[in-house]
């Protein structure tokens, strides 16, 4: 049988998440500080995919070599925690 929380309880486990999404938070920024500048452009040639590399204001970009998928994953997961963190926040 489940057992029910008391109302301190739950109050509780709630400010341990916000602690944690705060400190998960708080990573994520750090670790965008450290990327590569630049932003993914990414490109549908018929039967292949071409990347680019951005900066702002560029339109065109620097084509990324297949050699490189490093690159473009970094880019990508750069492009996807700048989203995430950017999602409204409720307090």
């Amino acid at each position: 049988m489940q057992e029910l929380l008391g109302h301190y309880d739950f109050y509780d486990q709630l400010r341990n998440r916000q602690f944690e999404l705060n400190e998960q938070i708080k990573k994520r920024k750090e670790s965008l500080k450290k990327t590569q500048n630049g932003i993914l452009g990414v490109r549908n040639r018929g039967n292949y995919i071409e990347y680019y590399i951005r900066e702002k204001g560029e339109k065109t970009g620097h084509y990324i070599k297949k050699s490189n998928a490093k690159l473009v994953r970094s880019l990508a997961q750069k492009s996807m925690m700048q989203y995430l963190l950017k999602k409204p926040k409720k307090n």
